[in-house]
């Protein structure tokens, strides 16, 4: 028996306790204008990255909010430059040099110091006796800037703001300084943290089981590492996203993939990860997410690029990425802000208010399991005001290419209904229908204000109702988590 988008009225309702439960974040998106290769972002939300096309050549960046991507400077003779690290004070890292290619043919390390009237003071670090380029990888807050210097054949790890100068690392034994913190720690590529304090160096080594070694990129304040964890069983899928911390070693996230890996981690220990050709980000107690899946604002429009845009992310969980808007066309440089979430997740198909109809339970936050293998997630953001009337439902994790159905509860319910669990029950509204994407999302686009008729002081509850002709339970649809909003 196929199922009207109706909602028939259900009788045998019963009034839940909400259980809340953690929300899927969402972001809205500003676009700052052309530029790829996103590298870093600071606490301030300055943005670097490297671009060879915008500037007509290899040529390092910085960016912010309200301000379009724009190259570093310079100096006197030098023609290309790259930018791979900036600190909290905004002093920015790289390498600058006379080809007209990239600072890969015969660079000199670099670091770009802001001045107080604007622009930048430049100062070149120079190479070690014997060299032909040298690179600068890592800056901290203290001052201290990490990289290599390099021949035709071997690198060397430099500290280029050593008491004396340059500052060879090599008979430490690491290899490759990606990146330093605050604590004077830095972490090469091979998984070493040196102390630069003592001068000791502590081998991470890698994780258990049938892995043989690490490669990593990056190491916060509280000494977590984030690195590519590779795989002795496969060749064409040996590579993991890994973490390192201290009193726990080493974790691994996720499945295989050939370039599989984390490329930074923040001081909250959240990661920007890379899994078979797709960003992700995994925040800490919260999950791990796409990154397309997380742009609720300007809705359905932009799309991260894979390999020429770059990532980068803050302790605020703010997001640069390179990207292009499938609507307009734009291509770069794109900032994403956290939207604050709006009510209360509740009624999740982990068992906690009822059975789900056919054994298909799924995990707290989610709907009863669907055909994707997941459970529909509703979230809601913009705001609960009746003023503004911003606020948009959001569903992830449904069945792909499939109608939906957004519709209010007067109250919190909790039946067994076709595959799913029925969440809003008393007086139900429908408020839009939309169609599901590929990935099983889709938002709300109609004024939830005027299609709910809502006025201040009400409570709703929110869900997403959607055709699932191939789920677990043959009834051809399914329903997803719920929100439940007290209108202000």
């Amino acid at each position: 028996m196929r199922t009207s988008f109706l909602l028939a009225p259900i009788t045998a309702l019963f009034v839940i306790t909400s259980f809340a439960l953690a929300q899927q974040p969402s972001y809205s998106a500003e676009f700052l204008g052309p530029g790829s290769g996103v590298t870093r972002m600071n606490a301030s939300g300055v943005i670097i990255g490297s671009d060879t096309t915008t500037f007509g050549g290899m040529r390092g960046w910085v960016a912010k909010s309200g301000s379009a991507p724009a190259a570093l400077p310079l100096p006197a003779g030098r023609l290309t430059s790259w930018a791979n690290d900036v600190n909290d004070l905004g002093v920015i890292v790289g390498s600058v040099s006379s080809s007209s290619f990239s600072p890969e043919f015969g660079g000199v390390a670099c670091a770009w110091y802001p001045k107080l009237g604007g622009g930048y003071d430049i100062v070149e670090f120079g190479i070690l006796p014997g060299d032909n380029r040298s690179d600068a990888l890592g800056v901290n807050d203290v001052g201290d800037v990490v990289g290599y210097s390099a021949d035709s054949m071997f690198r060397e790890p430099v500290l280029f703001t050593g008491p004396s100068g340059l500052q060879n690392l090599s008979a430490t034994g690491v290899f490759d300084p990606q990146k330093i913190n605050d604590q004077r720690v830095l972490i090469d590529v091979t998984g070493k943290r040196l102390d630069l304090d003592t001068m000791v160096v502590e081998n991470l080594g890698h994780p258990a089981g049938s892995f043989s070694a690490v490669n990593c990129y990056d190491i916060n304040e509280l000494g977590q590492v984030a690195a590519s964890a590779i795989s002795t069983t496969s060749t064409n899928c040996n590579r993991y996203v890994a973490r390192y911390s201290d009193g726990i070693g080493w974790e691994v996230f996720g499945a295989c993939g050939q370039n599989n890996g984390a490329s930074e981690v923040n001081d909250l220990g959240d990661m920007l990860t890379f899994v078979t050709l797709t960003h992700y980000a995994r925040f800490e107690g919260e999950g791990t997410f796409a990154l397309d899946s997380l742009i609720t604002s300007p809705a359905g429009q932009w799309s991260v690029l894979t390999w020429t845009g770059g990532t980068a992310m803050n302790d605020a969980r703010e997001l640069a990425v390179g990207a292009q808007n499938l609507v307009t066309g734009q291509v770069g440089v794109v900032l994403l802000t956290r939207d604050a979430p709006v009510g209360t997740q509740i009624c999740s198909g982990d068992g906690s208010v009822a059975a789900c109809p056919c054994g298909n339970p799924s995990v707290a936050g989610e709907g009863c399991k669907n055909s994707s293998g997941h459970g529909a997630k509703l979230a809601a953001n913009g705001s609960a005001s009746v003023a503004a009337d911003n606020l948009v439902l959001r569903v992830t994790q449904a069945a792909a290419g499939k109608p939906a159905l957004f519709f209010q509860g007067a109250n919190s319910v909790a039946v067994p209904f076709q595959d799913g669990i029925l969440c809003a029950g008393g007086s139900i509204k429908r408020l839009q229908a939309v169609t599901l994407d590929a990935t099983g999302a889709s938002q709300s686009t109609a004024s939830i204000v005027t299609q709910g008729g809502v006025v201040p002081g009400v409570t709703r509850v929110y869900q997403a109702w959607f055709r699932d002709p191939q789920g677990p339970c043959g009834t051809s649809s399914n329903l997803s988590s719920a929100v439940q909003i007290t209108w202000q």
